[in-house]
């Protein structure tokens, strides 16, 4: 168990609420004195370069390169599935598209499907595995937006049972992202305006930039070029501000 009081877990809040500088400060600035704390740690840092500096950056691929040499342990269940869900998000954004590339996704995706459902993993995780297999589907080659569908509903319902909220607007942008290229342009409005409320609540500026470009190619396809431009002239502004 990692102390909740802990810097590792106030650097895991930062992360949550985009504070990426402040996290990453935070995490090198202080010794893990347990196994688990060096856990929470890694994974923090993973994320954080994965947001700030993208999939193709040296740190990114150097921690992606660490975790898989050192820290996918099956015997630590929850963290196991952490990293696997992490990963297959990464490798996900690499390869989005990619026929070369699918079979790495599928690779993860395989380690991911027999964990799902576990009683042994709390509502956050599996929401977390939930989350990485839509995103997978909805971007692999051969891609399954049914699948997808589902599994973000799936995910929706964990998180709303778990103690640990705080990506839900993450998935809210994500489910409204892809009902924009559907066309479901109601649905896409309305999740796409609960991320902007929450990112707005968490003071996540990098997350709200996404979140009004995100809005900006809904109103796009929905005729309406004013309020477009306006919701991509607010995510330029909040860009601008960021380190």
């Amino acid at each position: 168990e990692v102390d909740i009081n802990s810097p590792r877990s106030e650097a895991f809040r930062l992360l949550r609420f985009g504070k990426l500088e402040k996290s990453i400060d935070l995490i090198k600035s202080n010794n893990h004195s347990t196994k688990d704390e060096e856990l929470l740690a890694i994974f923090v840092l993973s994320e954080c370069y994965l947001q700030k500096f993208g999939p193709h950056d040296s740190k990114t691929i150097d921690m992606v390169n660490q975790i898989r040499e050192q820290y996918l342990v099956e015997e630590n269940t929850i963290y196991y599935a952490l990293f696997l869900s992490w990963l297959l998000i990464y490798y996900t954004k690499v390869n989005s598209g990619s026929k070369q590339g699918q079979g790495v996704i599928v690779e993860f995706q395989k380690k991911i499907e027999p964990l799902l459902d576990k009683n042994n993993l709390p509502d956050y995780i599996n929401a977390e595995l939930c989350f990485a297999l839509g995103f997978s589907w909805e971007r692999r080659f051969d891609y399954d937006i049914e699948k997808c569908r589902q599994l973000y509903s799936k995910s929706e319902s964990y998180y709303s049972k778990s103690s640990i909220r705080s990506e839900i607007d993450r998935l809210m942008n994500t489910m409204g992202h892809l009902e924009t290229l559907l066309y479901s342009l109601g649905d896409a409005e309305n999740h796409l305006n609960l991320a902007k409320d929450i990112r707005k609540m968490k003071k996540d500026n990098l997350g709200l930039a996404y979140t009004y470009g995100s809005l900006g190619d809904l109103y796009v396809k929905m005729g309406e070029f004013k309020k477009a431009k306006s919701k991509y002239n607010q995510d330029f502004k909040l860009l601008n501000t960021l380190d």
